[in-house]
């Protein structure tokens, strides 16, 4: 009788955790490999951290083009670009790579600014007097984008970032849809397995004020991107995740239903923030719950459009970085100072808990 009832509270425990083992999920998971401090041990710490806790490299650049030398195909762009490379040479083969580009500035207002030793420099003579349309402009950012290609042999590329936002500068864009088409048709030709990506705000997408506008437009880029890939920052408009709509990604997807979905950037707050920076001021509460609660919808709702990939901003709270920059630039990256899986110490929050659970579960075919 004995043996029958272990047998029996063994085979109950089997069947009660049987659903959550055989659990799987369509989405590599990645994080932005930015360090929580400007020094080498954090950048090291950091990639660490990426190697054991991601099943994809997402690989950055939103800090200009270095264009003369992307013209000339010298290839000798400055070595910062090189850092995220080999993770210290400890990358394993089987991590797929998510490399982000973008022609576009920072505040995608129009043309990137230059990349030399510093980011976001301003574009020298001849390049401060050319804009999209320029025929020099296209092939300097196929060819930087032919060498990074190269460099990182990319799963995705997405070579546009956010690029909905210049839909707001009517001139600028039309420029852009036509540089963006010859840059796909080149890129397509001599990469035809490897899909080509121009990523969306969520939040300008569906401003109330401007959805009609986007939606018109977001059409006109559909043809030039394989995926319908969405950056999400939903706190500066709503902290709480319970109020997030619950069709905030579908109708991101329905944009193109046939097409894949990814979450390509997106971030949570898990403590209070506080911004004045004149016209813009952010107060909002974080909580760490909070936070989870999103990450868990994300995942979700990841599950639900068979998404490629989610990416989270950043691995660890940046209060070490906060604390070592003037105060203007302070408050630049005060809005995502505390939206990491782990706190301004290195400890995990509940939402690293919830990644870690669900990057065991195995990829879906």
């Amino acid at each position: 009788m004995k043996n029958a009832a272990t047998a029996l509270g063994l085979a109950l425990l089997l069947l009660a955790a049987g659903p959550q083992d055989k659990r799987t999920r369509p989405f590599a998971m990645g994080v932005n490999p930015f360090p929580y401090e400007i020094t080498a041990e954090a950048v090291e710490a950091t990639q660490l951290w990426i190697l054991d806790n991601t099943d994809l490299a997402a690989v950055k650049f939103d800090e200009g083009v270095p264009w003369q030398e992307a013209l000339e195909n010298k290839n000798t762009y400055d070595p910062a670009f090189e850092s995220s490379i080999d993770w210290k040479g400890k990358k394993p083969q089987d991590k797929k790579v998510f490399l982000s580009l973008t022609p576009l500035n920072k505040d995608k207002t129009g043309m990137a600014g230059y990349r030399g030793a510093f980011e976001n420099m301003p574009n020298p003579d001849p390049w401060n007097k050319k804009d999209l349309d320029d025929p020099l402009v296209a092939k300097a950012y196929l060819n930087f984008c032919r060498e990074m290609i190269r460099r990182f042999k990319p799963d995705y590329l997405a070579y546009g970032l956010e690029v909905n936002n210049l839909i707001k500068v009517p001139a600028k864009w039309k420029k852009f849809v036509l540089f963006a088409r010859d840059i796909y048709v080149a890129l397509k030709k001599e990469n035809p397995q490897l899909p080509l990506i121009l990523t969306l705000s969520t939040e300008t997408a569906t401003d109330p004020e401007q959805i009609g506008q986007q939606r018109k437009a977001i059409g006109e880029i559909l043809p030039v991107t394989d995926l319908i890939a969405v950056t999400a920052i939903p706190y500066l408009k709503e902290p709480n995740p319970a109020k997030i709509p619950k069709n905030y990604f579908a109708q991101m997807a329905a944009l193109a239903p046939q097409k894949p979905f990814a979450i390509a950037e997106t971030a949570f707050l898990a403590e209070d923030v506080n911004v004045d920076l004149g016209a813009l001021h952010i107060e909002r509460v974080g909580k760490a719950a909070w936070q989870a609660d999103y990450l868990r919808f994300c995942f979700e709702e990841g599950v639900k459009h068979n998404a490629k990939f989610i990416v989270w901003m950043i691995p660890r709270d940046l209060d070490k970085l906060y604390d070592a920059l003037p105060p203007l630039v302070r408050e630049i990256i005060l809005p995502i100072r505390d939206t990491g899986l782990m706190d301004g110490a290195g400890n995990p929050r509940k939402s690293f808990e919830l990644w870690s659970q669900w990057l065991k579960y195995p990829r879906s075919k």
